[in-house]
């Protein structure tokens, strides 16, 4: 299991994002990057709330069921704020997905470095 985002080694957006849809059922994801055995799907907010990462939660249960192709791939979950509440940082993290925050002009990744990612 990757320690870090970057482990993740994923290297380009999968163009078929943001919606899935199957069965009478859509899911919309933010960014949903990718590369042979890995996907990350992310949820963009200006404010990251806890409610935010609860639906993020349950929408990463619905998405290989949804899109097939993605049944035998790791997938991860990440969550990407400007703001981030601190109750959503902490119950992110504490899920298993990687938090994302705006620094300057980049992002950093904010989880603690014996963070260990959840699989869904």
């Amino acid at each position: 299991m990757p320690s870090g985002l970057s482990a993740c080694d994923v290297s380009r957006t999968d163009p078929l994002t943001p919606t899935i849809t199957r069965d009478n059922e859509t899911v919309e994801i933010d960014l949903l990057v990718v590369n042979d055995t890995d996907l990350v799907a992310i949820e963009c907010k200006s404010r990251l709330t806890l409610e935010a990462v609860e639906n993020h939660i349950a929408l990463l249960g619905k998405i290989k069921r949804l899109q097939p192709r993605y049944a035998a791939m790791n997938l991860y979950g990440a969550v990407a704020g400007i703001v981030i509440d601190s109750d959503a940082r902490k119950f992110a993290e504490n899920s298993g997905l990687f938090v994302i925050a705006q620094s300057g002009e980049t992002v950093e990744i904010l989880n603690a470095p014996d963070f260990a990612p959840a699989r869904f």
